[in-house]
């Protein structure tokens, strides 16, 4: 009944700070993009998930710095990686379907099985999800970009740098879609 739905949500116990902590330190760590912050990201939410198991939102956060993970990191950890960054995603969704993040490492692992038509198609229903999720407009906006859609590319990535303007990776692209487009001056300025 609605009415016990409501009891259950306003005495549900909520997150303890130790959990908030780790899960904004590790949504700055996967933000950076960095191979050092990737781990940090790891070592994150997989405390985090320990401290809230039924947690959607750390299960696939945990799967995309997991994934991140295996596609930087070291080649001879990347088949551990990739596993649990598909097993986190799975929990993640069995707890909530529509956990954007745990999309994202889906869609992400599949990419080397699917064509780019159905990788393209699966980052537009995350983004119908979550607008602002960066896994997904950062990998829709370097796919489209690969396949010579630069406008819709430009677009995207625009959208990305509105919803966090300091993030490196969408100022990068920004740079080289400048560069691309025939405007060496603008991509220095966006590179200083």
């Amino acid at each position: 009944s609605a009415a016990g739905i409501g009891m259950w949500a306003t005495f549900r116990p909520r997150p303890g700070p130790r959990y908030l902590e780790l899960m904004e330190k590790g949504r700055q760590e996967l933000r950076l993009g960095l191979s050092d912050s990737r781990r940090n990201g790891v070592a994150s939410f997989r405390e985090a998930t320990t401290l809230e198991p039924d947690s959607a939102a750390a299960q696939g956060l945990l799967a995309l710095a997991l994934y991140d993970a295996a596609e930087l990191g070291p080649r001879s950890e990347a088949g551990a990686a990739v596993q649990a960054s598909e097993q986190a995603a799975r929990r993640a969704l069995a707890l909530d379907s529509r956990e954007p993040n745990a999309l994202a490492a889906l869609a992400l692992l599949q990419r080397s099985l699917d064509d780019w038509i159905s990788t393209d198609r699966k980052l537009r229903q995350i983004l119908d999800i979550a607008p602002d999720n960066a896994a997904a407009l950062d990998s829709l906006v370097a796919l489209l970009q690969a396949s010579g859609y630069e406008k819709e590319s430009w677009d995207l990535n625009e959208r990305a740098v509105a919803f966090d303007p300091l993030r490196p990776l969408p100022q990068q692209r920004r740079a080289l879609n400048h560069w691309n487009m025939g405007r060496p001056e603008e991509a220095d300025k966006v590179s200083a």
